[in-house]
């Protein structure tokens, strides 16, 4: 048996989200907290993020303690359910 995530687009800002992905960089304090070697999870609600130095429209984001190296294009799923592990992309 195989599964599959559904597809969730144009979500209101201030959505709850659940964020995997395998972080590994350093803490801006230099403190290693993660290997990059084991999947970890964080929720939070989205907000309009900015980055200037990016050129993209609308940007978002949630408040998370991955560190950016081995998150960065992390899955982000809406309505995920743990016990059914589905959610939307």
């Amino acid at each position: 048996n195989v599964g599959g995530q559904g597809l969730a687009y144009n979500q209101k800002i201030g959505t709850g989200i659940f964020v995997f992905g395998y972080p590994s960089g350093s803490h801006p304090d230099g403190n290693y907290a993660f290997t990059g070697k084991t999947l970890k999870w964080a929720y939070g609600k989205t907000f309009k993020a900015a980055a200037p130095a990016l050129k993209a429209e609308e940007l978002v984001g949630i408040k998370s303690s991955f560190t950016g190296e081995g998150s960065i294009g992390s899955s982000w799923l809406y309505r995920y359910s743990s016990t059914k592990r589905l959610g939307y992309l």
